[in-house]
């Protein structure tokens, strides 16, 4: 059972995420261009692009700009999910 506390101060839990995604984005831009197959090099680079977006929104915790995402954040529906919004 984990009895950790809530912390209400999230900057060091976001500070160690910002670390490690910074760190898997360095590693997939620097493996990219060494994989010969175009597809995989291709799922490295867009992974690395998707992940830069992620730690661009951690970086917006951190620089005191409150939520990363708007209000209606709960609205927003994964593509493939029931009741996608068409209108994106």
């Amino acid at each position: 059972m984990d009895t950790a506390q809530p912390q209400e101060n999230p900057t060091q839990p976001a500070a160690r995420a910002r670390q490690r995604l910074q760190e898997l984005i360095s590693q997939l831009q620097a493996d990219a261009p060494q994989l010969t197959d175009p597809r995989t090099q291709a799922v490295f680079e867009l992974s690395a692009d998707v992940l830069n977006g992620l730690l661009r929104q951690f970086a917006k915790l951190d620089d005191g700009h409150g939520h990363a995402f708007p209000a209606q954040a709960g609205s927003l529906k994964l593509h493939g999910d029931k009741g996608v919004d068409q209108n994106r």
